[in-house]
């Protein structure tokens, strides 16, 4: 093998060692576990509502994606947490409110935030009088 053609191979292979890494997966942070109370305006659990849970996962081109589960006997729900992921390549993490959970009720509404800038989660969610704007 001429110098030239080992130089060339080397090269290419550190190209495709560089290309490859920058598009590996790796794990870029968590929405946390959520485990909220849901009550209505006067304060009282609301029992058997579904509660969505929406986030963003950069390495999915921000798409949204979405949970939804039940409140228990005692108006609470739970959401696992969800790792989220990013590639080198894209060179960017989404900073800011990047998970919701949201509640629907005959004509009352409510929302709780995560946001990574203040991780500090809400562990009540107290629906409002209106419609519902998330749907």
């Amino acid at each position: 093998m001429s110098r030239n053609l080992g130089v060339a191979l080397f090269g290419g292979f550190i190209l495709l060692a560089v290309g490859f890494v920058l598009w590996l997966p790796y794990n870029a942070g968590a929405v946390p576990e959520w485990k909220l109370r849901v009550v209505d305006r006067g304060g009282n659990p609301v029992v058997g509502v579904q509660a969505f849970q929406e986030w963003l996962d950069p390495i999915d081109d921000r798409i949204t994606k979405t949970d939804s589960r039940s409140t228990d006997s005692l108006g609470e729900v739970d959401f696992p947490k969800r790792i989220l992921h990013n590639r080198l390549a894209l060179g960017r993490f989404y900073r800011g409110q990047i998970a919701r959970v949201f509640v629907c009720r005959q004509g009352q509404f409510g929302e709780a935030l995560f946001d990574v800038t203040n991780p500090k989660t809400l562990p009540l969610l107290k629906l409002k009088k209106g419609d519902c704007p998330f749907m």
